[in-house]
C-alpha cells in the first residue's frame, strides 16, 4: 500500500500550496540521486515527486482527500482509515469510536455523493459527461491518444509520399482517359500551340507630321553702354599712434591673476619623533605627516607706483614685491607608535607638538628647494604674458631685493600651547620652569 502523500512531505493536511512547494524544495534537494548518498535516496525522490505531482494539482489533491487516491476510477477508502486515525490520535479512544462510527456512516452516503459528483465533472479531455458508475482510466486514454496519433501521423505521411511519387502516373493516366474521350480536341490543342507558322498584323495607318512651324524672326542685339570711367583709389591716411592704456586698468586687472600665480610644494614625513621631557612622567610618540606649502607674490602691494609705461620705447615695466610663504597646511598627522609611561599623558598635546615640528620641517625643505625662486620666475612669467596680451606692447618684470626673511603666513605658524618650549640641543618639548 502506498505511504500517505502528507507524510511523505511531512506537511499536515491543512497545509497551503506555499507549504507544500517548500517542503517539496527542501526533500528534492536533500533526497536527489546526484547528491544524496542515501541507500533508497531514488525510491525516496519518485515518492517526494509523486506527492508533489497530486497534492500541488487542486483537482487531484481534492480528489485524494476525498477517496485516498489521486486515480479516477479509485474509491478506496485507506484517506478515511487515516483521517479516522488521525482523529483518534488526537482526541482519545472515546472520540476514536465516534469518529469510526462517523467514517461509517459516510462510506455509505459515499457512493450516492461520489456519483452526484460524477455525472456533474466534465472531462478536460473529451469535454463528455461521467455517468454513474463509469470508470475513467487516464492511463489508458493517455496510451490509446499517443497511439491514434502515432498511427494517424504515419497514414498522412503515406498518404503524401504516394501522391508525391505517384502524380506523373496518375496525371499520364488521365491524359490517356481524355485522348479516348475526344481525340480530336487533343489535337486541336497540339495544333494551336505547336502550329509553326506565324500570324501577321496589321501595320498601323499612317498618320502624317504636323506642319512645321516657321521660326521667328531674328531679333537685333541692343547697342552697347560703355563701362563707366575708373574713379581712382583715395590716398593712405596713417592711423594715429594709439593712447597707452591707462596704469589703473592693468593694476585691477592684474589682482585678477592672484590666484593663478601659485608655486606648490607638496612635503611628506614619513617617520619623526616627538619627545615630551616632564621628569618621571615623559613620554614620546613617533608620527608620519603629509602637507603643502605654497609660495607667491603679494597682489595687494602692487599699486600705480609699480607699473610704469615709457612712450619712447613704448615698454611696460612691472616692480613687483619680492616673493612670500602665502599659504600652509598640513593635510594628515598619524600616530604610528607611542611609548610608555608611568602617567597619563596628553596624547592631544603630543599631536600638537608633532603637527610644529612637521610645519618647521616643511618650510626648511621648500625653502632648500627654491619655492620661492620657482614664486618668483612663475610670477614673471604669467604676468609678462598677460600685460603683453592686454596692451600688445614688450613688458619688463623685476622683483624688490630680499633683506630680511621671507614673510611667513599665519597659516605657516601653528601656535605651542602656553608656557611650552622646543629644546634644540636634546630635540625634546619642555615646559617653562617660570
Amino acid at each position: 500500500m502506498p505511504r500517505d502523500y502528507y507524510d511523505v512531505l511531512g506537511v499536515p493536511p491543512s497545509a497551503d500550496i506555499r507549504e507544500i512547494k517548500t517542503a517539496f524544495r527542501r526533500l528534492a534537494k536533500q533526497y536527489h540521486p546526484d547528491v544524496s548518498h542515501v541507500p533508497d535516496a531514488e525510491e525516496r525522490f519518485k515518492e517526494i515527486n509523486e506527492a508533489y505531482s497530486v497534492l500541488s494539482n487542486r483537482i487531484k489533491r481534492a480528489r485524494y482527500d476525498r477517496t485516498g487516491s489521486a486515480d479516477f476510477t479509485s474509491r478506496s477508502d485507506g484517506h478515511t482509515r487515516r483521517r479516522t486515525s488521525e482523529s483518534g490520535r488526537k482526541y482519545g479512544p472515546q472520540q476514536e469510536t465516534d469518529s469510526e462510527q462517523d467514517t461509517k456512516s459516510e462510506q455509505k452516503s459515499a457512493p450516492d455523493e461520489n456519483s452526484r459528483t460524477d455525472s456533474s465533472e466534465r472531462d478536460g479531455r473529451t469535454g463528455t459527461t461521467r455517468s454513474e458508475g463509469m470508470e475513467y482510466d487516464s492511463s489508458e486514454r493517455i496510451e490509446l491518444n499517443s497511439r491514434f496519433y502515432k498511427y494517424g501521423c504515419g497514414g498522412v505521411l503515406i498518404v503524401i509520399l504516394l501522391i508525391f511519387f505517384g502524380s506523373p502516373g496518375l496525371a499520364s493516366f488521365f491524359l490517356s482517359l481524355s485522348r479516348a474521350a475526344n481525340p480530336g480536341a487533343h489535337m486541336d490543342v497540339l495544333e494551336t500551340f505547336l502550329d509553326p507558322r506565324p500570324t501577321y498584323t496589321l501595320r498601323p495607318t499612317y498618320t502624317p507630321l504636323p506642319t512645321s512651324t516657321s521660326l521667328p524672326t531674328h531679333t537685333p542685339r541692343p547697342t552697347q553702354t560703355p563701362l563707366p570711367t575708373l574713379t581712382p583709389r583715395p590716398t593712405y591716411t596713417p592711423f594715429p599712434s594709439p593712447t597707452p592704456i591707462p596704469l589703473a586698468f592693468i593694476i585691477q586687472q592684474l589682482e585678477t591673476q592672484a590666484q593663478l600665480v601659485v608655486a606648490q610644494n607638496e612635503v611628506a614625513m614619513p617617520d619623526f619623533h616627538v619627545g615630551v621631557d616632564i621628569g618621571l612622567c615623559s613620554h614620546g610618540a613617533d608620527f608620519k605627516a603629509d602637507g603643502v606649502i605654497e609660495a607667491g607674490i603679494d597682489f595687494a602691494a602692487i599699486d600705480e607706483n609699480r607699473v610704469s609705461y615709457d612712450p619712447e620705447s613704448q615698454v611696460y615695466s612691472l616692480a613687483l614685491p619680492a616673493p612670500e610663504y602665502t599659504s600652509c597646511r598640513v593635510e594628515y598627522v598619524r600616530l604610528q607608535d607611542n611609548s610608555l609611561s608611568f602617567c597619563n599623558p596628553d596624547w592631544d598635546r603630543v599631536r600638537i607638538f608633532a603637527e610644529v615640528q612637521a610645519m618647521a620641517q616643511f618650510l626648511k625643505e621648500s625653502d632648500e628647494k627654491g619655492l620661492l625662486q620657482e614664486a618668483a620666475n612663475r610670477s614673471a612669467e604669467v604676468l609678462e604674458d598677460f600685460v603683453h596680451t592686454l596692451t600688445g606692447k614688450p613688458v619688463n618684470v623685476d622683483f624688490d631685493e630680499r633683506i630680511d626673511k621671507p614673510k611667513i603666513s599665519d597659516s605657516c605658524a601653528p601656535s605651542v600651547p602656553d608656557g611650552w618650549y622646543y629644546d634644540d640641543a636634546n630635540q625634546v618639548w619642555k615646559k617653562n620652569s617660570s
